[in-house]
């Protein structure tokens, strides 16, 4: 499955949820979201439990050969990371020694290059938050010690 068609369907149902009255009730998952009176809030964590179902779901829809090869992958992804501190880079060269590494034939190319993505597309997006949640802890710090004088 691309990593397109990934990323649309969560929002595709969570313009569902927005859409349909009463649909959170008729998921069961979604009930621990249903007490959270702010619609923002709400929102954020029928996405995140969207997300893991249709993440399972994909999962789910591996065959063993696929299951193998994306373990592998997320493996591969995850060491690169720890030893760099950044996402593997997603290239022809990349992704053929990533199909040696872990025994990957020609026509599993597909599969093994939307993997890499996914998998460094995901380390990416955590940099991201932990470089905006710094940015914020350094802020409100200067906040705390100057005061207004953080304000540019």
């Amino acid at each position: 499955m691309k990593l397109s068609k990934i990323l649309v369907l969560p929002l595709f149902s969570l313009s569902l949820l927005a859409a349909v009255p009463g649909i959170a009730q008729a998921n069961s998952a979604l009930q621990a979201c249903a007490g959270i009176q702010d619609p923002i809030q709400r929102f954020y964590c029928e996405g995140s439990i969207l997300s893991g179902e249709v993440s399972q779901a994909l999962v789910n829809s591996y065959t063993p050969r696929q299951r193998q090869l994306a373990r592998g992958i997320s493996e591969v992804v995850y060491i690169f990371y720890q030893q760099t501190g950044q996402p593997l880079p997603v290239t022809q060269e990349t992704l053929q020694i990533m199909m040696q590494g872990i025994g990957a034939s020609a026509d599993e190319a597909p599969f093994v290059l939307d993997r890499m993505v996914a998998n460094s597309n995901a380390i990416a997006a955590m940099l991201q938050a932990d470089n905006s949640i710094n940015r914020g802890q350094e802020f409100l710090n200067c906040l705390n010690t100057q005061g207004t004088g953080c304000i540019f």
